[in-house]
């Protein structure tokens, strides 16, 4: 669980994102539990995503009762902290945002095409400017690209028995 404040200035292109640590992208799997495009974008709406070898990118093949993308809208998303939260099991996906799902994704196989999320992930938090999503830049803008973040918050099942434990 991540807990942050995005600044909406068109031209950046924050994101809180996981990617496995092995392999290249895409079979190495990547988590997008909150992208903001500031290319065009209605400064409400952030974005969860999934990219695996066989579903990434532009990618349209996903099976529409395993979703490869969601979407959230908040009236505040700019202007006040949010909790941007992933739920990851050994069999689904569950990224939310302030305690509200907003994708599920499935593991519908064991080969690592499809659900390369048997390992380790590493987790990034930043704000590119410009590129795919952040479209053009105001350089009079770059001061207020920025995300703010309040605590970022792991849980982990217990090796045998216990309590979860937080780092």
């Amino acid at each position: 669980e991540v807990r942050a404040k995005l600044s909406c200035v068109p031209g950046a292109w924050p994101a809180i994102w996981m990617l496995g640590k092995d392999g290249d992208w895409p079979i190495r799997g990547e988590i997008d539990l909150m992208e903001w495009s500031g290319l065009e974008n209605d400064n409400r709406t952030v974005t969860s995503a999934i990219h695996t070898e066989a579903f990434h990118g532009d990618v349209q093949s996903a099976p529409a009762n395993n979703p490869q993308w969601g979407d959230q809208q908040l009236e505040d998303l700019c202007t006040e902290y949010h909790d941007f939260q992933l739920h990851w099991t050994e069999d689904y996906l569950n990224i939310g945002l302030d305690n509200i799902s907003t994708m599920v994704y499935q593991k519908t196989g064991s080969t690592v095409n499809v659900w390369p999320f048997d390992q380790p992930a590493y987790l990034l938090l930043n704000v590119a400017v410009g590129g795919t999503l952040g479209g053009a830049v105001d350089p009079a803008d770059l001061p207020e690209m920025k995300m703010q973040v309040d605590y970022v918050r792991v849980w982990q099942k217990p090796q045998s028995g216990g309590s979860p434990t937080t780092t």
